[in-house]
């Protein structure tokens, strides 16, 4: 029998980045909000999702991703204003987004995209919105709340930062939460 993983292609994000975010998580959190939050390691912007893969297949996906990784710049970035998805009458996820400067974010997304699809993994169908999620409402309690605390959410700190590696996780699913194993991490050149 073929063993998969579980698997995912991201940019991690840097400690001082991650606690930027976990103010502003910290900050939410006062409206008392049904909402799981994502642990501060487990914080990244996912670039492609490759779900249940056969183990057999991650060398190949490794070697693609170093040709990639080995023609990318490193890209710089900066944090966006928090927001929600879908809309804000009915939220269902809190993220953070990343600035797409010259759309090079989205361009590495593509590229990963393209050359995986040649091992049978299904294309998403929309473009990638860079972003990193902060937590998931289990029910609509104190919404409201939420909302006036996502607006009084600013980024009152400098968030700049250069992304310079990608990074392949295994994600295991627990009932505490996904665990995220690095399988692989590639610096852009």
């Amino acid at each position: 029998m073929n063993k998969t993983i579980r698997a995912f292609i991201a940019v991690e994000i840097n400690s001082d980045i991650r606690a930027i975010i976990q103010n502003i998580i910290d900050s939410l959190r006062k409206s008392n909000s049904d909402v799981r939050w994502v642990k501060p390691n487990n914080l990244h912007v996912t670039l492609k999702f490759l779900g249940e893969i056969p183990e057999k297949k991650i060398e190949i996906v490794k070697d693609i991703l170093r040709k990639i990784s080995n023609k990318t710049p490193s890209i710089p970035t900066k944090l966006t204003p928090v927001n929600v998805f879908p809309h804000q009458q009915k939220p269902r996820v809190i993220w953070i987004g990343l600035e797409d400067r010259e759309a090079r974010i989205g361009k590495l997304a593509t590229e990963l995209e393209n050359a995986l699809s040649a091992l049978g993994l299904p294309k998403e169908k929309k473009g990638l919105q860079a972003h990193i999620t902060l937590g998931r409402l289990r029910s609509l309690k104190n919404t409201n709340s939420l909302m006036n605390k996502l607006q009084e959410a600013s980024l009152i700190y400098p968030s700049e930062f250069t992304i310079t590696h990608i990074t392949l996780f295994r994600s295991t699913l627990t009932p505490e939460g996904s665990i995220y194993d690095v399988l692989e991490k590639l610096p852009l050149s």
